[in-house]
């Protein structure tokens, strides 16, 4: 296990290069000596159209690690994510039904709006089917959100098949998009991100107790369905502001909570904050590589992330194992 504070250090590194290299890079380039003097229309691109994006992009990564690791820890499951809970995915379906029916009505409905909606209701759908029986399990959580995912990827299909002019924005939407990120979706996105943080840090140490049995938890007298509760729609709500701030982002949930987990241990009260900083850095890091790569074109921030990720989580796995 590494000490929090050179953690913390690193991370903080990679996150000043980050949005130093996500403000800087595009088609408009800003170079490094340009920044000591900044001209009117460098400072208009950087303050109305690329800080706002590399906001977004740390407040959706946030959100997503955050909920990752809120859920992983109330559901004793290390893979327990939004995307896995159907819950990315019935935004998903939100935000294409959406498109469809501004389509079909002639109005320019924003995709943030649907999905919102479609992951709020998803939130309530899978709550309510395990809440059918009366011993929690988190077994069943888990396969509800499987079918819950695999009924609105169908459905979403579906919806993708009756739309063709607007099919390439919605489907960079399905695959994450931070390009039309803007103040409004900001501010929204933001004000959840700290609403569901200071919710889940408040039942750290709960969460951290639950972790070792319901019994014990009983025992001192945390009520813990009560918190089940109260972390599955905190954890829920981030995941529906990041998802309508920015589209379906696989990925953050799941493995940047595990990489914290690897580098530091399980105590919910330090894999809170690092997940949630962890993840911000690491999407606008990616944000900015995806520019990098795509030049004027956009290339879905969710390709990135599943790239970068998925190697990386596997080599930090694979030598926590030969420890």
């Amino acid at each position: 296990m590494k000490s929090p504070k050179i953690v913390a250090l690193i991370v903080g590194l990679l996150g000043i290069v980050s949005f130093a290299w996500a403000l800087s890079i595009g088609s408009f380039h800003i170079a490094l000596n340009d920044w000591l003097h900044l001209s009117s229309d460098q400072w208009l691109v950087i303050s109305q159209i690329r800080l706002p994006r590399v906001l977004c992009a740390f407040v959706v990564g946030a959100s997503l690690a955050t909920a990752g690791c809120a859920f992983q820890s109330i559901l004793h499951n290390p893979l327990a994510d939004p995307y896995i809970l159907g819950i990315s995915a019935g935004a998903g379906l939100g935000a294409v039904s959406t498109a469809l029916l501004g389509l079909a009505l002639g109005l320019a409905i924003p995709l943030s709006v649907g999905a919102w909606i479609g992951a709020c209701l998803t939130i309530a759908l899978v709550f309510g089917i395990v809440n059918q029986k009366r011993k929690f399990s988190a077994l069943h959580f888990i396969l509800a959100g499987i079918m819950i995912n695999a009924l609105c990827s169908a459905l979403t299909l579906l919806c993708l098949y009756q739309l063709e002019a607007q099919i390439r924005p919605v489907m960079m939407w399905l695959m994450g998009d931070v390009s039309q990120a803007g103040y409004p979706q900001l501010a929204v996105a933001s004000t959840m991100t700290i609403l569901g943080f200071f919710i889940l840090k408040k039942s750290a140490t709960a969460l951290n107790i639950v972790a070792l049995n319901d019994q014990v938890a009983q025992s001192v007298g945390i009520r813990v369905q009560r918190l089940r509760i109260v972390v599955f729609f905190a954890a829920s709500l981030l995941t529906a502001s990041a998802v309508s701030c920015a589209g379906v982002i696989g990925f953050m949930g799941l493995v940047i909570p595990h990489i914290f987990r690897l580098l530091l241990n399980d105590d919910f009260k330090l894999l809170l904050p690092f997940s949630w900083v962890g993840g911000g850095v690491f999407l606008v890091f990616a944000d900015a590589l995806s520019r990098q790569l795509s030049g004027l074109s956009e290339l879905p921030i969710g390709v990135i992330t599943s790239c970068i990720g998925a190697p990386l989580f596997l080599m930090l796995l694979l030598r926590k194992s030969t420890k």
